[in-house]
């Protein structure tokens, strides 16, 4: 509100904003000053929600997920074959995610097979890859539950 963003300018709390990035990301050229000042305000006072490159990848453990299907079959998809000079970038991308807890690994019926994408040139212009999983075939038998994802827009 606009007495909440006086009071703070008025104390002098507004420091520069630590997440450039994400403020410009973020701010729209039809914001006036008043709503750049509560985005970064916004951005400042939730500054531990935004990832950066380079951050370390967490896990949260908070919500219980089943995907509920059709069927008991397990589906299993054959794997891709990737090229050769991206099985170095994957093992490094996996080896991460289970040193974080964010993957682990098992012993399990269901497969869906991995690939590799570009993402965008960082700053530095060296490429970045993303891990991705195609999950098509899971999502062909998975029983749609409104509920469940209305659910999480309310966390």
């Amino acid at each position: 509100s606009n007495e909440y963003i006086n009071e703070i300018l008025e104390k002098g709390e507004l420091k520069a904003i630590e997440n450039t990035d994400i403020f410009n990301k973020l701010k729209n050229e039809e914001m006036n000053l008043e709503e750049n000042r509560s985005l970064e305000i916004l951005i400042n006072k939730n500054k531990d929600l935004f990832f950066k490159e380079g951050d370390e990848l967490t896990s949260v453990n908070e919500i219980q997920h089943n995907i509920d299907t059709t069927t008991d079959r397990p589906i299993y998809t054959k794997l891709y074959r990737y090229p050769e000079i991206h099985k170095n970038e994957i093992r490094n991308q996996i080896t991460e995610m289970e040193k974080n807890g964010i993957i682990q690994k098992s012993c399990s019926p269901y497969n869906a097979p991995l690939w590799i994408v570009p993402k965008k040139m960082d700053n530095s212009g060296k490429q970045k890859w993303r891990i991705v999983i195609d999950y098509r075939r899971l999502n062909e038998i998975t029983i749609e539950d409104k509920l469940k994802t209305n659910f999480l827009y309310l966390i």
